[in-house]
Order: structure tokens, then sequence, then C-alpha cells
């Protein structure tokens, strides 16, 4: 899967990067997959992105400040992870 097909309004440079999935548990995280860092009500997760990176994730949406490529993860900054994920998510399981 290609990001441009999941983030239209993604920078020019980054529309041709691949992923394998999508996952908002960093436990349940692969190679290749996108975490989303979503807030919950008794924790945050950008709490684990350092173990979903650890457990494969490629590129990791949150909140942060951030954005840009660091150490080869692609950081995608969203005021709203949990809503992106969402329509990330319809798109991939439309069927």
């Amino acid at each position: 899967m290609l990001l441009k097909d999941f983030f239209p309004t993604i920078n020019k440079k980054l529309k041709f990067i691949n992923f394998k999935g999508i996952c908002f548990n960093s436990h349940e995280v692969k190679k290749g997959y996108i975490f989303f860092a979503i807030k919950g009500f008794k924790t945050d997760g950008k709490k684990f992105i350092n173990e979903a990176i650890k457990n494969g994730a490629k590129i990791i949406v949150s909140d942060n400040k951030y954005q840009g490529y660091k150490n080869k993860i692609l950081f995608i900054k969203s005021s709203n992870p949990r809503k992106l994920l969402s329509e990330t998510a319809s798109k991939i399981y439309k069927k």
C-alpha cells in the first residue's frame, strides 16, 4: 500500500512510500506497519512509540510536533491521529 492512497495531502516526496499495515497497539505492530499513537483515557499512545519501532513500525503518526525522518523512521504529525486511523482503516477494509 502506498501513502498517497491513504494520505492525499502528504508531501510529494513521501507519496510513494510503501507500508504493509496499520496498528494502534504497539504489541501487534509488524515489520513495515504504520503505528498510530492515540491518546486514550488512561494512557497516551506516544509512550509506546519506541516499542512500536522495535516491533517493526516504519511510520509513526502522532500529535507530536516533530515531523520528518529520524533514524529511518518517518514521523507524521496529525492534530487528530484517532480520526486519521479511522479514515485509513476505512479505506483498507472497505471491502
